[in-house]
């Protein structure tokens, strides 16, 4: 196992940026040696999230009383505004209450998405299902 650190971008002290990697094996005579993953046989690389970094708080959001409002609403909104200089990742982490419910999940990318007209005008959509 080998250890490097990360470079930082800039002036910035932080090291959250995306990054990439690459592996490969080289056997005792310097030629790379093929190899393919698959579920028996896994390959992990971790990448330790920079410590400079503060990360906010997850809070539990329950989305499936949402149509019982006064509003009757049928999706549970968020926004999130970033302006940045430095490429950001936005991660959701989703755990279902009622396993028998099945959520949809759409996102835009630099616009308020238009659930009410096309699906051309949205960046993309997926379905959680149950189980």
């Amino acid at each position: 196992s080998k250890i490097d650190p990360l470079a930082s971008f800039g002036n910035f002290q932080n090291t959250n940026l995306s990054r990439s990697i690459s592996l490969s094996i080289i056997d005792q005579n310097g030629n790379e040696v093929s190899f393919q993953a698959h579920q028996n046989n896994l390959i992990q690389l971790i990448i330790p999230r920079d410590p400079n970094v503060l990360i906010p708080t997850m809070y539990l959001q329950n989305v499936t009383s949402i149509n019982s409002t006064i509003n009757n609403l049928l999706f549970n909104y968020h926004y999130i505004n970033i302006t940045s200089s430095l490429p950001i990742s936005v991660h959701f982490e989703i755990h279902s209450l009622n396993r028998s419910l099945a959520y949809l999940f759409i996102y835009k990318f630099d616009q308020t998405p238009q659930l009410n007209s096309s699906i051309n005008l949205i960046d993309g959509w997926t379905v959680f299902c149950p189980f």
